[in-house]
């Protein structure tokens, strides 16, 4: 038995019953545990070594492969857990323990253990990823903004959106899990997610936007000057009010020049008689914090209203794949 392709096969894990029967003695099991080649798992399951991607959440992933594997139940892992198998983003930690889901058994079926819920799971809510039975990406995305508050679900749903899934898919599995608990709340996370958002820190600026009663912006919009040239491509965009928003991830600045850049950018943007609002994660984390950013971009406004617009100034929405060529071709007008 070929030890590397089995835990391939499964999540990266394998049982010290798979390792014993392919013909490695319980010294020589030992042995690799010693030498740090293989790493110790719950319930006599190992991970060898070259499965300990040094990515976040890689050991959470890990050890809820191992769970699934051992439990004999029809376990899937879900939620936050499900999350991470799919390389969605989450705010926050992993769990403590992974979070896993099987389906009921009889009628009224439970579970003691807080990390596994018993709930509906119908064939198009489940998958495989890496060898990991998974909640499916919708259904993934629907359960973390059931559990969690609403700016951790949009958080998720859009990253989902952005991993491929289908808004209609999205919304039809939170319509149909409304009833259960939290389903009013992954309806609404549902509702809100945009694609378009390329971070978690552009996720979190919208639920603010919208927590403090401003309008809803466009998202991902060209700013064109009277003969088509590219000015910039935008986070967000108040067309009426001429008014743009910028969320700036501090690590985007470490790159040598990367802040001359964006400032040229910046002054070409506000050339064209826009105004600029930018914000970082202390401007959205917290309710002080919040109420400024709507002081800024609600004076912008008024800025631009005082200001006459640049005749032929014209902006453009481009689509998902528009929006991969321009980033690759205009690196300069595009925000990092």
């Amino acid at each position: 038995m070929d030890l590397r392709s089995l835990a391939d096969r499964q999540g990266g894990v394998v049982t010290r019953k798979q390792a014993l029967d392919s013909g490695l003695s319980p010294a020589a099991v030992r042995t690799l545990l010693r030498s740090g080649r293989w790493t110790a798992l719950a319930g006599g399951v190992y991970a060898p070594a070259a499965s300990l991607d040094p990515g976040p959440g890689a050991r959470h992933v890990l050890e809820a492969a191992a769970r699934v594997l051992t439990s004999g139940l029809g376990v899937v892992a879900s939620h936050r857990t499900a999350a991470l198998v799919h390389g969605l983003p989450l705010l926050g930690r992993p769990p403590v323990v992974p979070q896993l889901t099987r389906a009921p058994r009889f009628r009224g079926d439970s579970s003691a253990d807080r990390y596994l819920y018993v709930a509906g799971l119908a064939e198009a809510d489940t998958t495989e990823r890496g060898g990991i039975p998974v909640t499916s990406l919708a259904r993934t995305a629907v359960d973390v903004a059931r559990r969690a508050d609403f700016r951790s679900g949009v958080v998720t749903a859009d990253g989902a959106l952005r991993a491929g899934l289908h808004r209609e898919e999205l919304g039809a599995v939170a319509h149909a899990c409304r009833g259960w608990p939290g389903g009013a709340r992954a309806v609404r996370a549902a509702a809100f997610a945009d694609e378009r958002a390329e971070t978690p820190l552009e996720s979190i600026t919208r639920v603010a936007y919208h927590w403090e009663g401003l309008p809803p912006p466009e998202t991902q919009v060209e700013v064109r000057d009277p003969r088509g040239r590219l000015v910039a491509l935008v986070d967000f965009l108040w067309r009426a009010q001429r008014t743009v928003g910028e969320a700036d991830g501090l690590m985007k600045y470490d790159g040598y020049g990367v802040l001359r850049r964006e400032k040229l950018r910046e002054e070409d943007v506000r050339r064209w008689g826009l105004e600029v609002v930018r914000n970082v994660w202390d401007d959205v984390w917290a309710a002080p914090g919040r109420r400024e950013l709507a002081r800024r971009v609600r004076q912008a406004f008024e800025l631009s209203a005082v200001r006459p617009p640049v005749p032929g100034v014209h902006f453009r929405t481009p689509s998902l794949a528009e929006l991969t060529r321009l980033r690759a071709r205009f690196p300069d007008r595009v925000a990092s």
